[in-house]
This record gives C-alpha cells, sequence and structure tokens, in this order.
C-alpha cells in the first residue's frame, strides 16, 4: 500500500477540516491517547484544528497527511524549535 504525505497549509486545512474531525474522532473513539476523551464533540475537534491551523501559520509547527485514493488516512505533527540566530 502506497500513501501520498502532505504538508498541508492553513489554506488546505481549511478544506479538509470536516476529514480532519473525523479522523480526530475516530482516533479518540479507539483509545488513542491524544488528550482528548471520548465522546470528542464536533467544536472540541475544529477549536483544535483551528488552533493548529493559526501554528502552522506562524512557521512554528508542521502539518502532513498521509492521503489514500484523495482521502485523509493518518497525520502528524511536528513543532519546530526556533534557536535565536
Amino acid at each position: 500500500m502506497t500513501f501520498l504525505i502532505k504538508k498541508l497549509d492553513r489554506s488546505m486545512i481549511e478544506d479538509e477540516i470536516e476529514s480532519l474531525i473525523d479522523l480526530l474522532r475516530d482516533a479518540v473513539d479507539n483509545g488513542a491517547s491524544v488528550g482528548f476523551l471520548s465522546p470528542l464533540e464536533d467544536k472540541e475537534a475544529e477549536l483544535f484544528w483551528q488552533e493548529t491551523s493559526a501554528i502552522v501559520l506562524q512557521e512554528n509547527r508542521l502539518l502532513l497527511a498521509a492521503y489514500d485514493h484523495g482521502k485523509i488516512v493518518g497525520c502528524a505533527q511536528l513543532d519546530l524549535i526556533k534557536k535565536p540566530s
């Protein structure tokens, strides 16, 4: 199985918000330890992705999404450390 990995920017996050909410809800409902309790409310999940989007916009985090046949099937976040120059 081959996945397409994309780095999501703010506009892509906004376009994929429903898929990201579904992905987060699925993870939480199936016991993933990601800081939320089941059942995860849509509003709480949406707020999480809006906050993530703002951090991505500030270039302090990368959001990578795995796609299978055009659908998001997983994601990972990488916080970036910016040291003074």
